[in-house]
């Protein structure tokens, strides 16, 4: 009662004076349910906390952070995009373990479905049943374009997935390829998917997964290998472990 009083008493004085100061904004929006969270008005579930229930997810995203489990000896490591910050909204999960890539809509909440479908263009139900076919939006996070928001260590070079041209390699003599993590390239942004095409795991993955797809064999030299699937019909771009040893 007394919240409701002061909210009621906010707005008299916002309406006479005709002027909102940030606080009373801020109270006039609580009471209006303006500040609730996003995805159905509940506020997205911690990320962290959704790695710790979901034991078989690899890969998990709520837009703003993805998390993976390849850190040393499987540890959860969590980056962003920050060339697309976004508002977080219900974490789900991308990729699970012993799985293709894909989000395994069969095991979402209404809420993650929701989430899972915050930028996607078209989506429509295959058979009449609940799996759905989305494309996505380019500008999305983790879209696969842009490489700061792809580096991993797993993923010692990055290339082009139309040509198999070099983007970029984490080491070797080559002073045409620049360095990944030089500063020049911080905001490099290509007009293709990029793939990860030298990859060195670490002893305890068998075969990973999310690195992106080359261009097809015919199309490349001997030193490029085409890897993984295409992106484009995946929400995000995520290296994980899909098979352990």
């Amino acid at each position: 009662m007394n919240s409701l009083r002061i909210c009621k008493s906010v707005a008299k004085q916002c309406v006479a004076a005709r002027a909102l100061t940030i606080v009373n904004l801020l109270l006039i929006m609580a009471c209006s349910g303006a500040l609730s969270g996003p995805v159905n008005g509940q506020r997205a579930r911690d990320i962290d906390d959704f790695g710790l229930a979901h034991s078989t997810c690899e890969v998990w995203t709520d837009w703003q952070s993805l998390c993976s489990r390849t850190g040393p000896a499987g540890a959860v490591t969590c980056r962003r995009d920050m060339q697309r910050p976004v508002a977080r909204s219900a974490p789900f999960c991308v990729a699970e373990a012993g799985r293709p890539p894909g989000i395994n809509r069969s095991t979402l909440t209404r809420t993650e479905k929701l989430s899972s479908d915050r930028f996607c263009k078209i989506s429509h139900k295959v058979n009449g049943h609940e799996s759905l076919q989305c494309s996505y939006e380019k500008s999305r996070p983790f879209n696969g374009y842009r490489l700061s928001a792809m580096l991993h260590p797993w993923c010692q070079g990055w290339a082009r997935s139309d040509t198999g041209v070099q983007i970029c390699q984490s080491s070797g003599s080559n002073r045409r390829i620049p360095k990944c993590n030089d500063p020049s390239m911080a905001k490099f942004e290509s007009n293709v998917p990029l793939y990860c095409n030298i990859v060195s795991l670490p002893s305890w993955c068998n075969i990973a997964a999310g690195l992106g797809s080359g261009p097809p064999p015919s199309l490349l030299g001997a030193e490029y290998l085409p890897i993984g699937i295409r992106l484009e019909s995946f929400a995000v771009h995520g290296i994980y472990c899909q098979i352990r040893r």
